[in-house]
C-alpha cells in the first residue's frame, strides 16, 4: 500500500495543475457513462416470473371481472391464459345503444327492436291533472272535516 501511494504521488508531481484537472475531468465522465449503461442494462433487463404474474393479476382485477382470491392459487401459466383472454373480450364488447352491422351491410333489426322495446314510453299528461285533482278532492275533504 505504501509503495502504492509513493507510484501515485511521483504521478501527481509529473503532471501540471492543468493536465491533473484535466484527468480528473476525464476519470469523472468514464464512471458516468459507465453509470449510465450500468442503469440502462438494469432498466432493459425482462421482468422476473414473479415480477409478470404480479402485473397480469393485478391488470385482471383491475380489468377483468376476477378478485384476487380466484387468482393467487393459480400458476403462471393459468393466468397467462385468462391474461391473454381477457382483451380479447374487452375488444369483442359492444355497447347496447351502439348500432350493430351485420357482414352484410344492413343494420340488425331484432336488435333495434328490443333496444326499442326496453326503453320507457314517455308519461301521458292527462296522470299528472288527475293527480292534482286528488289533491284538491284531498283538501276539500279536509277543510269541511275541519269546519264540522
Amino acid at each position: 500500500m505504501l509503495l502504492a501511494a509513493k507510484l501515485q504521488e511521483e504521478e501527481r508531481e509529473q503532471f501540471s495543475v492543468d493536465e491533473q484537472v484535466r484527468f480528473l475531468v476525464e476519470i469523472i465522465t468514464e464512471r458516468k457513462r459507465f453509470a449510465a449503461q450500468r442503469a440502462e442494462q438494469i432498466r432493459n433487463k425482462p421482468p422476473t416470473k414473479a415480477q409478470l404474474r404480479n402485473k397480469m393479476i393485478t391488470y385482471l382485477k383491475n380489468m377483468g371481472s376476477f378478485t384476487y382470491n380466484q387468482l393467487k392459487n393459480k400458476s403462471l401459466e393459468e393466468i397467462q391464459k385468462l391474461y391473454e383472454r381477457e382483451p380479447k373480450w374487452i375488444n369483442d364488447f359492444v355497447p347496447m345503444d351502439s348500432k350493430v352491422v351485420n357482414d352484410s351491410g344492413k343494420k340488425d333489426d331484432s336488435s333495434k327492436k328490443q333496444a326499442e322495446s326496453t326503453k320507457k314510453r314517455p308519461r301521458a299528461q292527462h296522470d299528472e291533472e288527475s293527480v292534482k285533482k286528488h289533491k284538491l278532492e284531498d283538501d276539500t275533504k279536509k277543510e269541511e272535516l275541519r269546519a264540522c
